[in-house]
């Protein structure tokens, strides 16, 4: 008996908390690349509806070029510009909301006039500059939803710059190939790239 209570203090006492910095702590696991390109699709199109982004808009951004069909401004085989690209395209063929009485296909009024005159009647430059700005604020809009903590985000971001090489690489090499050399010639960066990796925080 007295064992026992010579005992009960350390049964009682709570257990020792782990040291978040010792190698024994459950760090998160890193984002996969299966991941990110639902995440990017997903990014993309639901910036799209919010804004409201109209058609002609979309068109422009998806011109392609005629000699070999790739698009003009999302980088062929890009890892962050093909799940772009397919959000544009769903966004494209979006039908009208059954429930809306207005016949309204998205959530926004459409973007600000200055947005809209550089996407739509800028240099290649600043129409890639007014892109980038957009898919900053896109992709930060849907990390931000996320709720993830600064080591997750950190992870996710770690990635998206990992992604961007790997379209820049792809940019490099069409510019070293001339039969793909003109589709590229006035891009100085990719928007989506430059973009996704450097995402809006609030």
């Amino acid at each position: 008996m007295r064992l026992m209570i010579a005992l009960l203090p350390l049964v009682l006492a709570p257990a020792p908390r782990q040291d978040p910095t010792t190698p024994d702590a459950q760090a998160p696991a890193p984002p996969s690349y299966e991941e990110v390109l639902p995440f990017l699709f997903h990014a993309v199109l639901e910036g799209l509806y919010t804004d409201g982004v109209k058609d002609d808009v979309v068109d422009a951004l998806m011109a392609s070029d005629e000699a070999t069909g790739w698009p003009l401004y999302f980088i062929f085989a890009c890892p962050i510009c093909m799940p772009a690209w397919d959000a544009f395209a769903t966004y494209r063929t979006r039908p009208t909301f059954l429930v809306s009485k207005q016949r309204r296909d998205n959530f926004g009024e459409g973007l600000d006039e200055r947005t809209r005159a550089a996407l739509l009647a800028g240099s290649v430059p600043a129409r890639m500059q007014a892109l980038r700005a957009l898919v900053q604020r896109w992709v930060g809009q849907r990390l931000d939803l996320m709720r993830l903590s600064g080591e997750e985000r950190a992870g996710w971001l770690s990635l998206l710059e990992a992604l961007r090489e790997k379209g820049l690489a792809y940019l490099k090499s069409y510019r070293g190939e001339e039969r793909f050399a003109h589709l590229y010639r006035e891009l100085e960066f990719c928007a989506f790239c430059e973009g996704a990796s450097a995402p809006e925080h609030r």
